[in-house]
């Protein structure tokens, strides 16, 4: 199975000029940044420990670095409330209406394994709705982002940025389905034969994995994971939509923000757009399996 790439030329990409970045999509491409200057010198040097968390999942002395700095540097650029993976989960953020919704090091595991399939994710919701994103991925120096509006963005090192949008593929037999290169679970196997699906790629993190999707390196992406978050999803949403994908539940149901359960209980569905509803019919009969 081949994997996904990160970095390099955008599969769908055009120039625009009309490109303008505001001052909080600035901040969050700055502090995305700096969160994976700090991962990268964990990476680098190896120097961390792993620890376990109570739901089993992976957590380093480089996603505290990380998220130690982001709440820094978020908390002096804006008075906007913040919700992290790795923060405390104060109840205050649910009477604010903008929260910044972090994931520190999306992709733990994958840094662990050192697969360099790792990133930041710096998203900003109002109202319970992304409307801006960065995700970094510091081994390849590549920065996604987008703002409500003003279409999907990637910047590889210090080239210019470049805008991208989505594949046209409008055939399930012809699309290329996105999976965790870790750990393939054989309920999605099972569901993409069903549906005629033949063509599989393997990605690290959700972030990349969405990403990816968004610049037309992949067309489908779903999964089934009950422990996926809020922190997961604000900032690849908006760099999907803005790319013309879409994302859901598996039902097809929109994903909120700033929620009380701030995890993702009916799996998720992320889509080129074009084959969204036929996604969500032919899921249909595997969702019960799917969600764990």
């Amino acid at each position: 199975m081949r994997t996904v790439p990160c970095g390099g030329s955008s599969f769908n990409f055009f120039i625009d000029v009309r490109m303008s970045i505001s001052k909080d999509l600035q901040l969050a491409i700055d502090s995305a940044r700096a969160g994976g200057k700090v991962l990268l010198d964990f990476y680098q040097r190896k120097n961390y420990e792993v620890y376990t968390k109570a739901d089993k999942s992976p957590v380093t002395d480089a996603d505290m670095a990380s998220d130690k700095l982001l709440h820094e540097l978020l908390a002096a650029g804006s008075s906007y409330a913040i919700l992290s993976e790795e923060g405390e989960k104060s109840d205050e953020r649910l009477a604010r209406d903008s929260l910044w919704i972090v994931d520190p090091l999306d992709g733990t595991r994958d840094f662990v394994a050192r697969t360099d399939q790792f990133c930041v994710i710096i998203g900003l919701a109002r109202r319970g709705v992304p409307v801006l994103g960065a995700v970094y991925a510091p081994v390849q120096d590549v920065m996604y982002f987008a703002e409500s509006g003003g279409g999907a963005w990637k910047q590889v090192g210090a080239v210019a940025s470049v805008r991208f949008r989505v594949s046209e593929v409008a055939d399930l037999g012809a699309a290329r389905l996105l999976v965790n290169q870790l750990n393939v679970k054989p309920e999605i196997l099972k569901a993409a034969e069903g549906m005629g699906i033949k063509h599989f790629l393997s990605g690290g993190g959700m972030g990349l994995k969405l990403c990816a999707l968004a610049e037309g390196a992949a067309d489908v992406h779903f999964n089934g994971y009950k422990n996926l978050a809020e922190w997961d999803t604000c900032a690849p949403e908006i760099i999907l939509l803005e790319a013309g994908g879409e994302i859901t539940d598996l039902q097809g149901g929109r994903l909120g923000y700033n929620a009380v359960d701030i995890y993702r209980g009916r799996g998720t569905l992320a889509t080129n757009g074009v084959l969204h509803k036929a996604m969500v019919a032919g899921l249909a009969p595997y969702r019960e399996g799917l969600v764990h």
